[in-house]
C-alpha cells in the first residue's frame, strides 16, 4: 500500500513494504526527486537497512553461542509495516519481530519510521525499541536514492556532490563482500566529488568520521539541489550503479563486516547497543528544490 503526505511545497509517497520513500515530488511544477526504482538497473528506491548495514561475512552473525544468518542489509527493507499514524503531513510506520525475524535475529523490538513534512523538508526519524530483559545489537541506516536526469545538454558529470565543510577522508573499500581497508586518501582538503561514469566503479564510498553533517546534490546546468542533512550518523555511503541516472546518499549506524571478522556480534566495528526497555533515536532530512 502506497501512502502520500503534502505540504503546500511537497508531496511524498512512502509504501507499506520497508516503509520505503517512492517519491518526493515538488506541488509547484510536479518535479520528482526520487529515482524510479528501474528493476532492469536497481529495484530499490530508498530500502531501510536493518538489523545490520552492509554484509556480514559469510552471511552469518553470532550470539552467544548461535549462529544466524542475515542477509545483505537486513530483512527491514523487504518486511510489511504496519502504518499507526496518518495525518496529511506526518506517517508512522512500525515494524515489530516476528517467528520469521526471530529465526534469523533473536530480539524483541518494534522499529518505527516517523515520516514529517516541515517546510521544504522531509525529516525522517528512526526509533528502536529494546523489548528484551536483555542487551540488543544492531545496525540501523537509510538508503535513499535521488535522480540525475540527463537532458537540454546535461550530462551525467554535471552532477556533483558537495559537503557543507572541506574533508580530508580516507575511503573504505568493499572487497569480497566485506570491508577490505582504506588504501587511498579520496578526499584531500575538498568538498566536492563529481559524478563523472566511473566513480562507483569500485562499488559505494564509504567513510568514517567526517566533519560534515550535511551533503548536497548539485547540477552545475540547473538549479536543482537535494541536501541531506544527517547530524549525529556515525558513517556515510555513496553509491549507485555504474553509469547510472541516479546516486545514493545513505547515512548510516554500522556497515558491512571487516574482512576477516568472525567474532560476536556485539564485537562488530559501528554496531549500536540498546539497554533493556530502552529506545535508539536518529534521524535525517531531505531538502529539495
Amino acid at each position: 500500500m502506497i501512502t502520500t503526505i503534502e505540504n503546500d511545497k511537497f508531496a511524498v509517497a512512502i509504501k507499506s513494504v520497508g516503509a520505503e520513500i517512492t517519491s518526493i515530488k515538488t506541488i509547484a511544477d510536479d518535479r520528482e526527486f526520487m529515482w524510479a526504482g528501474d528493476p532492469n538497473v536497481w529495484a530499490g528506491q530508498s530500502p531501510l537497512l536493518f538489523p545490520v548495514v552492509g554484509r556480514l561475512n559469510g552471511g552469518v552473525c553470532r550470539i552467544g553461542d548461535k549462529q544466524y544468518h542475515i542477509g545483505k542489509h537486513g530483512f527491514a527493507r523487504g518486511s510489511e509495516f504496519e502504518l499507526v499514524t496518518s495525518q496529511s503531513d506526518k506517517l508512522i510506520y512500525e515494524l515489530r519481530e516476528s517467528e520469521g525475524t526471530l529465526k534469523v535475529f533473536p530480539y524483541r523490538f518494534v522499529l518505527r519510521v516517523i515520516y514529517t513534512l516541515i517546510g521544504n523538508a522531509l525529516e525522517v526519524a528512526y526509533e528502536v525499541e529494546n523489548l528484551n530483559e536483555t542487551e540488543m545489537y544492531f545496525s540501523i541506516g537509510a538508503h535513499p536514492a535521488f535522480a540525475t536526469p540527463l537532458g537540454d545538454g546535461i550530462v551525467g558529470s554535471d552532477y556533483y556532490l558537495q559537503f557543507e565543510q572541506k574533508e580530508t577522508a580516507g575511503r573504505w573499500y568493499v572487497v569480497d563482500g566485506t570491508i577490505g581497508g582504506c588504501t587511498e586518501k579520496y578526499l584531500d582538503d575538498d568538498d566536492t566529488i563529481v559524478l563523472n561514469d566511473d566513480v562507483f566503479n569500485a562499488d559505494a564510498l564509504i567513510f568514517k568520521g567526517l566533519k560534515s553533517q550535511s551533503v548536497s546534490l548539485k547540477c552545475t546546468k540547473h538549479g536543482r539541489v537535494v541536501k541531506v542533512r544527517y547530524s549525529g550518523f556515525k558513517y556515510l555511503g555513496l553509491w549507485a550503479e555504474a553509469g547510472a541516472r541516479y546516486v545514493c546518499i545513505e547515512p548510516w549506524f554500522g556497515f558491512d563486516d571487516n574482512k576477516g571478522f568472525h567474532g560476536q556480534l556485539s564485537e562488530k566495528e559501528g554496531i549500536e547497543r540498546l539497554g533493556s526497555g530502552d529506545i535508539f533515536r536518529s534521524k535525517y532530512s531531505v531538502s529539495c528544490k
